[in-house]
């Protein structure tokens, strides 16, 4: 559930939604005494101040002293209710719930972009494929020696978090990884969630700039060569043009530009990866 919580920060534009399990309560003869509250994204609320719904269920089963709360209409020694208990005296009923912004949206939108392409490209592309979208995002999650497999996604309104493991410390088992062992779970679950719900695709906040930069080297690229579109604020944009990896030492005791852009010393780089499927072998080669 936490994770779910924190994955909406950046599915919803930056703002902590509290979850709750409880949408409505009816009594037997169909009178509603319990509804959810609306949730009003807040822009100015502390996101340190406690939650309502936190606070009103510890008013509800909590006394100043600590003791539980007896209801009135409760017999406190059988726990019988008598015959004017009215179920609506011991509900407190918000009408609304803040949600506060604890992230600006330009954050949120940022991470939002990065994980749309990891559904799109990365480690869930299949669940992209699968379900033939392109406004899903996510994250795989694998703890270490295969424990537990995670993928926590979002769509535009829904938030899922999908969990595989133990209890204990038994493994899952070799490759038992996020992408294969909780994956399938999160695409069969939003196949049935978005049948019939349209594509919507976030737009980018004030104060971003979108850019094509090299992929390997993460600067400004003409185009030419491996390179893909992203965000950047405003304030923070690469400089400088990208250039091509070194593969072989140099001479003289130069510097060797390296595949992230910076400089290395005179070594040889021909062992490093070169290409994704080259990175994907390298890890794979740890488990």
């Amino acid at each position: 559930m936490e994770l779910a919580t924190g994955m909406g920060v950046f599915a919803n534009g930056g703002y902590k939604i509290q979850p709750y399990f409880i949408e409505r309560i009816e009594d037997p003869r169909g009178n509603v005494i319990y509804t959810a509250p609306e949730v009003v994204l807040c822009d100015d609320c502390d996101p340190q101040e406690e939650s309502p719904l936190i606070s009103e269920m510890r008013a509800e089963t909590l006394g100043d002293n600590g003791e539980p709360v007896v209801l009135a209409g409760v017999d406190p020694e059988t726990g019988e209710l008598s015959s004017d208990f009215d179920p609506r005296d011991a509900v407190t009923q918000l009408d609304v719930v803040n949600a506060p912004m604890v992230i600006e949206p330009r954050n949120a939108f940022v991470m939002n972009s990065m994980m749309r392409d990891v559904v799109r490209r990365g480690t869930a592309k299949t669940a992209g494929e699968a379900l033939g979208r392109s406004d899903l995002g996510g994250k795989t999650g694998t703890t270490n020696n295969q424990l537990d497999a995670w993928f926590s996604g979002f769509s535009d309104d829904t938030v899922v978090a999908a969990w595989l493991g133990s209890d204990g410390l038994e493994p899952l088992g070799r490759r038992e990884a996020g992408s294969i062992a909780a994956l399938p779970m999160w695409t069969e679950y939003m196949q049935t969630m978005l049948d019939g719900v349209s594509e919507v695709t976030p737009e980018a906040p004030s104060g971003l700039k979108q850019m094509r930069i090299d992929w390997k080297s993460g600067k400004p690229s003409s185009g030419s060569g491996q390179s893909l579109m992203e965000f950047f604020f405003d304030d923070n944009v690469p400089h400088g043009s990208s250039a091509p990896a070194s593969t072989s030492a140099s001479s003289g005791g130069g510097a060797a530009v390296g595949a992230a852009g910076g400089s290395a010393g005179a070594r040889s780089v021909t062992a490093a990866p070169t290409t994704r499927q080259d990175q994907k072998d390298a890890v794979e080669e740890l488990f």
